[in-house]
């Protein structure tokens, strides 16, 4: 029916979803290039971990559009204005941004720059936005020290590595 598709492709999950499936996919071929490296069989390697997440964003990207499609089925009624919504379009900027910005800042400021990008992005009310920078700091820091002390993994830290850090 032109109506259920035309609601479909006014819903901001629906364009989440085709761009998180986008993101992932290319994710995925970016994470099967990184070598194994494992060297004791226990090891899960430096590939497993991003090869996990981007499956896992995959699988919940299309089950969002999955979801979206059978919603729009069920209800009759007029949905949202027509066109992407700029806060899916945003996020989904900032996804890119983050994985091109990994390399060339790392993963602590990175990160943190993108928690508060997308909390400045969807949340609908104002915050201490010093405060929230020390917290996604203090959280990308223990993440870092996390993976890289009890699971193996380190992070590109260009910024720290031409410090001596």
């Amino acid at each position: 029916d032109e109506g259920v598709v035309m609601k479909v492709l006014r819903q901001n999950d629906f364009w989440l979803g085709v761009g998180l499936s986008v993101f992932s996919i290319w994710y995925l071929v970016v994470a099967g290039q990184i070598r194994r490296g494992a060297t004791h069989p226990v090891d899960v390697g430096p590939r497993a971990l991003p090869l996990i997440y981007g499956s896992l964003l995959l699988i919940l990207s299309i089950a969002l559009i999955i979801r979206t499609i059978l919603e729009a089925r069920k209800t009759a009624e007029e949905g949202e204005s027509a066109g992407l919504p700029l806060k899916s379009v945003v996020t989904a900027g900032l996804a890119v941004a983050y994985a091109w910005l990994i390399p060339r800042l790392g993963f602590v400021l990175s990160s943190t720059a993108l928690l508060l990008c997308t909390t400045r992005v969807i949340a609908n009310k104002k915050y201490n936005y010093w405060l929230l920078t020390l917290t996604y700091l203090v959280l990308s820091l223990a993440l870092s020290f996390i993976f890289s002390r009890w699971f193996y993994v380190q992070f590109p830290e260009p910024l720290l590595d031409a410090l001596g850090v």
